[in-house]
């Protein structure tokens, strides 16, 4: 039975990845090419993502946190349960994106923060015991 072009295409990634996880040194020659590339060429790259920033954020989202997405589904979803305000200070800053936030352990997303939210929580290095000591720290100085 003849295979269609997707079939093929599907087989013919997998067995690039079962060779990529056999063989890692592979893997470090790619990303040195892709660096020194990128490095040489720099406007090619810098021109593309201005012409595709949603397939940058896709190719990001994928790496990063494993996430497939299309059309930007998981993010629409989660502007609009956040009604496009931050899930901590609850402002909405305009033209400013807001930020993915993730459990750094599990690498689970918990939902989006804006820029100074995000930058304060990594910071306080997600611990709840000194962002409390924070808040009783700042209720004594009123």
């Amino acid at each position: 039975m003849a295979r269609t072009k997707e079939e093929k295409k599907t087989a013919n990634r997998k067995a690039n990845q079962k060779y990529r996880e056999t063989h890692p040194e592979v893997r470090v020659k790619e990303r040195a090419h892709a660096c020194k590339y990128r490095k040489e060429h720099p406007d090619i790259h810098r021109n593309w993502c201005k012409a595709h920033p949603e397939g940058k954020l896709k190719s990001w989202l994928k790496h990063k946190y494993g996430l497939v997405v299309t059309n930007d589904e998981a993010l629409q979803l989660l502007r609009t349960r956040q009604t496009g305000v931050c899930m901590i200070c609850g402002k909405n800053r305009g033209k400013k994106a807001l930020c993915i936030d993730h459990d750094h352990s599990t690498d689970r997303i918990r939902g989006l923060l804006c820029a100074p939210c995000n930058l304060a929580f990594g910071l306080m290095e997600e611990n709840i015991e000194w962002l409390q000591k924070m808040v009783e720290y700042k209720k004594q100085g009123n």
